[in-house]
């Protein structure tokens, strides 16, 4: 063969695996933006649930403040009826009448407190359930990334497979080596990521949030 046979055979064989490292950089992190949107989609639903109930749960207390009020002036009125002078049969009918409506308003006052009591526990589940998933780990493979769009801001602590990797943020703010090679590398390291921080990883690195 040819010099320039063999040299020309050795460029397309670089130049195929350049293309197939790409091509599979390309995939994960193809693959890594779809599970994040994918969490943060589920996390704007429940984050959205969360709203709603928080507007019925307003709304009922707000009326049950209004049953409340008119629970008391009917016993002002029904005190007003005791009080004044006149035909003793109409002060007992009305008197009747008046405890008649403190009964019913007080079976209504019941049954709204019940929903509110209800809407409360369904409130309280809905916000474990959001902070179980914020607080579930995420793994990044290498590469760069920004805090609030493809991390969501808060303080973590971070780990790696790898046995020693570079990692930085802000190009320099935090300077670490990160991995399992004992007495080299950190095995895991805490710290806080604010939104619009700038991530470099030269492998995959998993982030918990604490």
């Amino acid at each position: 063969m040819s010099k320039g046979k063999m040299l020309i055979s050795i460029i397309s064989v670089l130049l195929l695996l350049g293309l197939s490292g790409f091509i599979g950089y390309s995939l994960g992190q193809k693959q890594t933006t779809i599970v994040l949107n994918d969490k943060k989609a589920h996390i704007d639903e429940l984050t959205e649930h969360e709203k709603m109930l928080n507007e019925k749960i307003d709304t009922a207390t707000s009326a049950h403040n209004e049953l409340v009020d008119e629970v008391n002036a009917a016993y002002d009125e029904m005190s007003e009826y005791e009080e004044a002078t006149g035909d003793l049969d109409e002060v007992v009918a009305k008197k009747t009448k008046q405890e008649n409506k403190i009964t019913k308003l007080k079976d209504r006052n019941d049954e709204l407190q019940t929903k509110i009591d209800s809407k409360k526990k369904e409130l309280a589940s809905l916000t474990g359930t959001i902070k179980q998933v914020q607080a579930k780990p995420i793994t990044l493979p290498g590469g760069n990334f920004t805090v609030g769009k493809d991390l969501p801001e808060g303080r973590y602590k971070i780990s790696t497979t790898a046995s020693s990797m570079n990692y930085f943020v802000n190009d320099g703010e935090v300077n670490i080596i990160l991995g399992t090679e004992s007495g080299f590398a950190e095995p895991t390291y805490t710290l806080d990521l604010y939104k619009g921080d700038k991530i470099e990883q030269g492998s995959s690195v998993t982030y918990t949030k604490i």
